[in-house]
């Protein structure tokens, strides 16, 4: 199917009633000396899990497990609902970010017990679009768990101020990151640094599976050199 994906995972989160589908990429052609490291990443709000294909099979080939959750549930409320698309959004998305960051957790926990090579105490959390807020959120509330963080175009949830991790950007042309999202210069935080990069004609939506195969290929060489620095 794809080159470096290995196996779909299910679980059941009987606290919140809620089935879990994971998709893990990994390669395992890569010889690893100590626990795997790992990269859970987050979809679209209106995409699946399966719609980066193209970024998961690259961070694969640089020897992480990438393990992409379904966050969507049937009977979840639509993200297209006007109650999450006015007001303040850092307020009235927040419940969907809550939502998802407990499915991270959620599988953390579960992974550990069938994946004991992966790292899963200390990970790099990234995503796009909701999916990129939500790993801002997560690491906010989770911050000794965090790495590094990887955002491809998440507008609205705010940089953590309170993780000692690296931080990656990936900005559009179409879109517009809210205020107060990037910490200004004169604010303190713990982020040990912060990278933006605005690509080049990219549109929001070129970042999933769907977008423009130049804007991909952009995207995996950005995000390749970043994880190049993390020191995995």
């Amino acid at each position: 199917m794809y080159k470096n994906f290995t196996e779909n995972l299910n679980f059941q989160d009987t606290l919140r009633n809620r089935r879990i589908a994971v998709a893990i990429y990994f390669n395992k052609n890569i010889k690893h000396k100590k626990k795997i490291p790992v990269v859970f990443f987050n979809h679209g709000g209106v995409s699946s899990s399966t719609e980066y294909s193209y970024i998961a099979n690259s961070i694969a080939d640089q020897g992480y497990a990438v393990i992409c959750i379904q966050h969507n549930f049937i009977g979840d409320q639509p993200h297209s609902l006007k109650k999450f698309n006015t007001g303040i959004l850092k307020k009235t998305r927040r419940p969907i970010w809550e939502l998802w960051a407990g499915n991270i957790l959620f599988v953390t926990n579960a992974l550990k017990s069938v994946k004991p090579l992966f790292d899963l105490d200390h990970f790099i959390v990234a995503g796009h679009s909701t999916g990129g807020d939500v790993s801002m959120f997560f690491a906010t509330q989770y911050p000794k768990m965090v790495s590094n963080i990887i955002s491809l175009d998440g507008c609205r949830c705010p940089f953590p101020r309170n993780a000692k991790c690296r931080t990656l950007l990936l900005q559009a042309t179409d879109t517009t990151t809210d205020d107060g999202v990037i910490p200004d210069k004169n604010e303190k935080h713990k982020l040990l640094e912060i990278q933006i990069v605005k690509v080049k004609n990219a549109t929001h939506n070129d970042y999933s599976d769907g977008g423009s195969k130049k804007i991909q290929k952009d995207t995996i060489k950005i995000v390749r050199i970043f994880l190049e620095g993390s020191g995995k």
